[in-house]
């Protein structure tokens, strides 16, 4: 009788548990997401960089409030015979800072937005867009844009992004609605692949704030900096404090505003980054192709500055 009654009560509290799910919002701050970027390698995709995308606080544009977006690259080790195969180390230690963009929820649609940083292929994405849907229904689609992103409609394989299901699941340690849903992977030849969009969290398997496809879900976490096992955080400076000019450039720039420059990179905007030269606080990037570049700078005290620059 007793071991009757347990289960009636456990099973009580279960339905209620679940009867209960509310709402998780996506843009809140102190949310750390983790992805690898691979290579289109044959035979394998191998790993070559990781990062973190992490929220912090808000900002005001033209009178509407965002959350603002992060991006920091990881340290790690390629512990294998032949690289390529970068593993982030644990705890995660972040090597730099840059802002990507803004993050806007309305909370009562379900639908997240975002306003990048970057400059993208996909027109749409050059504006505010919707990135995220937690209020489909199987047979809906995610996101215009987002869709054009992943490749929009191709006449062999169709429409992708539809919803096929949606269930609840307990996931990094809460119950989430969960709709699964297809999109085309590029590694190895080209075929149709089951990813799933969790909400509070986004895909599993792409980045879809600043969305490339090689960029990869590994990881994920909410709290502060212990919680999450992140051993170090580089300071955040802003893009005021540093000054590039001439800005647009055609190759030869110079610095303002930073004392003693011990490392320079240049990161484009498929995010991956490269390591420059500075001389007398002048910077040549004439090898570079015309475009949107993020400019980051460590001076001797291991201070991040940041800016945007122009080549034409």
């Amino acid at each position: 009788m007793r071991l009757i009654t347990t289960i009636i009560i456990l099973c009580f509290f279960s339905n209620t548990f679940f009867a209960q799910h509310s709402y998780i919002p996506f843009a809140q701050p102190n949310k750390f997401w983790f992805y690898r970027i691979f290579n289109n390698h044959e035979p394998a995709p191998q790993s070559e960089n990781a990062y973190a995308l992490w929220t912090k606080d808000y900002t005001t544009i033209e009178g509407k409030e965002y959350l603002n977006v992060y991006r920091s690259y990881l340290k790690g080790t390629h512990p294998c015979q032949f690289p390529p195969c970068f593993s982030p180390s644990k705890p995660y230690i972040f090597l730099d800072t840059i802002k990507i963009g803004y993050l806007r929820e309305d909370t009562s649609l379900r639908t997240v937005n975002f306003l990048s940083e970057f400059i993208s292929q996909e027109e749409c994405a050059n504006s505010e867009h919707e990135v995220l849907n937690f209020n489909l229904n199987v047979d809906d689609t995610i996101s215009k844009c987002f869709r054009l992103q992943l490749g929009g409609e191709d006449k062999v394989w169709g429409p992708y992004g539809a919803i096929d299901s949606i269930e609840d699941s307990f996931i990094f340690g809460k119950v989430r609605k969960v709709w699964s849903l297809t999109v085309l992977s590029i590694y190895g030849m080209p075929h149709i692949t089951t990813t799933r969009l969790i909400e509070g969290i986004g895909m599993d398997l792409y980045n879809v704030l600043n969305f490339t496809p090689e960029h990869n879900f590994i990881d994920f976490c909410e709290g502060d900096l212990f919680q999450c096992h992140i051993a170090s955080s580089t300071n955040i400076t802003r893009t005021s404090e540093i000054k590039l000019f001439p800005n647009p450039t055609n190759g030869i720039f110079k610095l303002d505003g930073i004392y003693e420059v011990k490392e320079a990179r240049m990161i484009d905007i498929s995010g991956r980054s490269n390591l420059i030269k500075v001389t007398n606080n002048e910077i040549d990037i004439l090898s570079y192709h015309s475009g949107v570049y993020y400019l980051v700078l460590t001076d001797r005290n291991n201070h991040q500055y940041f800016n945007k620059i122009v080549k034409f």
